[in-house]
């Protein structure tokens, strides 16, 4: 009779204990936790994950998308280069080089052409 008694207090009780419980040590401890061991795995995440990560990221990732601007920024920078830089380039040519060359070309030539017209002048005069 006596087990029985202590059991019924037992079953009475046990379901209050553990409900105060839940509700009064519970919350204690997830405070406790979070305020204790996050901090701590945050740590070792960044520790010991974070550098796997990016790792794996430079290894995985960078190639694909260096890859990816290969293949479509590049043709467009070239694109643009053509469409932009080369027509600058061939004016600037024209102002610069080809006035240079024509200066040069009749500091060096003209002399030796009207040498030619006066030799050719002469043997024909000479006939």
């Amino acid at each position: 009779m006596e087990e029985t008694f202590i059991e019924k207090i037992r079953q009475a009780v046990l379901p209050l204990l553990q409900n105060q419980i839940r509700q009064a040590v519970l919350p204690l401890l997830q405070n406790q936790i979070r305020q204790a061991v996050l901090p701590l795995l945050q740590n070792q995440i960044r520790q010991a994950v974070l550098p796997l990560l990016q790792n794996q990221i430079r290894q995985a990732v960078l190639p694909l998308l260096q890859n990816q601007i290969r293949q479509a920024v590049l043709p467009l920078l070239q694109n643009q280069i053509h469409q932009a830089v080369l027509p600058l380039l061939q004016n600037q040519i024209r102002q610069a080089v080809l006035p240079l060359l024509q200066n040069q070309i009749r500091q060096a030539a003209l002399p030796l052409l009207q040498n030619q017209i006066n030799l050719t002048s002469l043997l024909l005069n000479n006939r």
